[in-house]
């Protein structure tokens, strides 16, 4: 039986668009730990989140990260979906989001781990879950006034994760 599991993550940027945001899974946690990625987190259908992608972006993230003002965000908008189907036919689709964080942030602290600043052109991919390592390269590197949402597809070439996209 095919299962659906549907997440989110912001890529939140300085305001000089040289470092992002990310989230370190703690080394406790069950999926990922000690892995970067977006924060945010799994969409839940059952409580009506499938009619509003965006609240559960803000739902999950302020959990994870109720320091930053995430109202704040002048420029939080989608700028791709990926799609990764696994041997266990489970497919995993991922909205990621991008926004400049304009406030200053003293508090890194997470309930799922640590933030941390992470330089744009130095990206640690190998210290990523599979999914940031391709999807995050890809959204950093998209121009900021480019307002189309891409969709992608993970796949697995040479022991490495790639994504296939239109652009």
């Amino acid at each position: 039986m095919n299962k659906l599991d549907i997440r989110t993550a912001v890529l939140l940027r300085n305001r000089g668009r040289t470092h992002t945001l990310l989230l370190r899974r703690s080394l406790s946690k069950k999926l990922l730990p000690g892995l970067l990625t977006g924060v945010g987190g799994k969409v839940e259908p059952l409580e009506g989140e499938l009619d509003n992608i965006l609240a559960s972006l803000l739902r999950e993230a302020g959990e994870e990260a109720p320091q930053i003002n995430w109202a704040s965000i002048p420029d939080l908008r989608p700028r791709l979906i990926t799609h990764d189907t696994r041997s266990d036919n489970t497919t995993y689709v991922i909205y990621w989001y991008t926004g400049t964080l304009t406030d200053e942030l003293t508090d890194f602290s997470s309930s799922e781990g640590k933030l941390e600043w992470c330089e744009d052109s130095n990206l640690p991919l190998s210290d990523m879950t599979l999914a940031a390592s391709a999807a995050i390269p890809f959204v950093l590197n998209l121009p900021a006034d480019d307002i189309r949402l891409y969709d992608g597809i993970l796949f697995k070439q040479q022991g490495a994760t790639k994504l296939l996209t239109p652009r």
